[in-house]
């Protein structure tokens, strides 16, 4: 008889342990599915980001076109107190190339300060 309620006692603890337990589960789960979601989202959702270098009046510049459509239109280098052209293509491709991943990363306004322009090397904070 005592056996009996021991291994009832036994069998009712583990269903309150389960039952304690459903909760969390059944949200760490619809949190792995937010995440999920989140992730496809971006995945489908995700901007058709071009760049186009050209040859600028003072030097080079770069057009960003966001989905088919001008977004930007650059024939100066950003953020500098001088106005004037990249010294090269090259330069006016790599600042491009970093405001467009700006934009992929929905960083918006994808602006560019002197300190990540001298970090990109297009130009020297010491030019000020």
């Amino acid at each position: 008889m005592f056996t009996d309620k021991l291994w009832v006692s036994n069998k009712m603890k583990k269903f309150a342990f389960l039952i304690l337990l459903l909760p969390i589960y059944l949200t760490s789960n619809a949190q792995e599915q937010e995440v999920v979601e989140k992730f496809e989202h971006k995945m489908v959702n995700q901007p058709d980001v071009k760049v186009e270098i050209f040859k600028a009046d003072s030097g080079w510049g770069y057009d960003i076109y966001l989905n088919q459509q001008k977004y930007i239109h650059q024939d100066i280098i950003p953020s500098v107190p001088k106005h004037y052209g990249f010294k090269s293509e090259a330069d006016a491709k790599k600042t491009a190339d970093f405001v467009a991943s700006k934009i992929r990363r929905n960083i918006i306004p994808p602006s560019v300060t002197p300190q990540e322009l001298d970090s990109l090397g297009v130009y020297s904070l010491k030019e000020k």
